[in-house]
């Protein structure tokens, strides 16, 4: 008499790697490729990422200032990957492309301030910038991190009530370590 087929457990454990699957991924930044240990850890991944990159060092770069990327073979473009379902794709992924949350523009460290983003929803942003940053890379950034939110189709940002153009830099609004910038969405 045969046994029967056994079945597949339901409550088995998505996240965990496939048994093919290499224990590295690899990472692009800057036109360079490196490989990194995986890890179903989102924040460990950017620390690693951090590591083997050191331009990305926590001292010029916060973990918000990273974004990851893949490339999606079907629609032969890129999408970024987020800390939720950071768990369930990692098992998956090949390569990570490392994509700063702003263009830096003549990045040094000793030029960089701290500025505070603070949404008109009381949503904050903290990053680290050179202090000749366009205005529009941080339009950009605000573009990246409120996708398909309609409150912010249009928006426009403000330092101290003065609203800041886009083609102008950060120190031509005289913009310090730990100043606000409010984004309000246009009408």
């Amino acid at each position: 008499m045969l046994a029967p087929a056994k079945r597949k457990r339901v409550d088995s454990p998505t996240n965990t790697p496939p048994l093919d699957a290499s224990p590295f991924i690899a990472v692009e930044y800057d036109g360079q490729k490196i490989v990194i240990p995986r890890d179903l850890d989102y924040d460990k991944t950017i620390a690693s990422i951090q590591r083997a990159f050191p331009g990305l060092a926590p001292k010029y770069y916060s973990e918000d200032d990273i974004l990851l990327f893949v490339k999606l073979e079907q629609a032969n473009e890129s999408a970024q990957v987020i800390k939720a379902f950071w768990p369930d794709m990692a098992p998956r992924l090949v390569s990570l492309k490392v994509v700063l949350a702003y263009a830096p523009i003549l990045l040094h460290p000793n030029n960089q301030i701290r500025v505070r983003i603070v949404m008109e929803t009381g949503k904050e942003l903290s990053l680290t910038l050179p202090s000749n940053c366009p205005v529009g890379s941080i339009g950009e950034v605000v573009q990246l991190r409120t996708a398909g939110d309609p409150l912010f189709l249009a928006f426009s940002l403000y330092l101290n009530g003065e609203k800041l153009l886009r083609e102008r830099r950060l120190n031509d609004y005289g913009v310090e370590d730990e100043d606000q910038i409010d984004v309000w969405r246009s009408i």
